[in-house]
């Protein structure tokens, strides 16, 4: 990026930062973390402000069932907070492995596992620009109404693969992800917790994807 200081935060220019990171620091997290900061520090508090807004809609958009199957089978397996890091690396991977993985979870078997696929930095970035150039944390500043349409715009420009927040069992998973199952260890798809009650409103309301053969269950 030439002169920093010209440049909205948007979600175009929020892509092409993630992909200049890329390309500079390649697999080092912490190098692109470092890198990221640097640029949005150049760039002003208030576009530091919307890279913060803009990493949490991506990383909400993704937090979806049968991607977190199949970041468990990648991974070996994902706690709560894991799977939010995990999002953030995929995130970090550029807009078109994020798009595909979220249109066909699949798709991360053609994805390179590294960094144990966590970057929990990356969703802190912009809050920490923020504190250093004007004392204040992005979270102070969370606009309720201005989020909620921003993650109405990420889920337009990002569309959601069918069943993919639906939360597989082992046996469906093998299905859902073949390639990826094929793979990896199948029994790293992890066991959801039924007491919880996203889980369980996901199995009554969320549709099986068409790949998933019909157990006797309609849905």
């Amino acid at each position: 990026m030439n002169d920093m200081h010209d440049i909205e935060m948007n979600q175009e220019t929020f892509w092409n930062l993630i992909a200049q990171a890329k390309e500079k620091c390649g697999e080092d997290l912490e190098a692109s973390a470092d890198w990221i900061r640097e640029q949005l520090l150049f760039m002003g508090a208030e576009q530091a402000l919307s890279f913060h807004n803009i990493v949490h809609a991506y990383r909400d958009h993704a937090m979806q069932f049968g991607v977190w199957s199949g970041a468990n089978v990648l991974s070996g397996g994902l706690s709560d907070d894991s799977f939010m890091d995990f999002c953030a690396w995929l995130i970090a991977q550029g807009k078109e492995t994020y798009a595909a993985v979220l249109a066909d979870p699949d798709a991360l078997a053609d994805v390179k596992p590294y960094g144990d696929c966590r970057f929990e930095s990356l969703a802190y970035i912009g809050d920490r620009a923020c504190e250093e150039l004007t004392g204040r944390s992005a979270y102070d500043q969370f606009d309720k109404a201005g989020y909620r349409k921003l993650m109405a715009e990420v889920a337009a420009e990002v569309p959601l693969g069918e069943g993919i927040n639906y939360p597989y069992s082992t046996e469906e998973a093998v299905e859902y992800l073949p390639k990826l199952c094929a793979k990896y260890d199948v029994n790293a798809t992890g066991t959801w917790n039924y007491d919880c009650v996203d889980v369980r409103n996901a199995l009554k309301k969320e549709k099986k994807s068409s790949r998933v053969r019909n157990r006797g269950d309609a849905r």
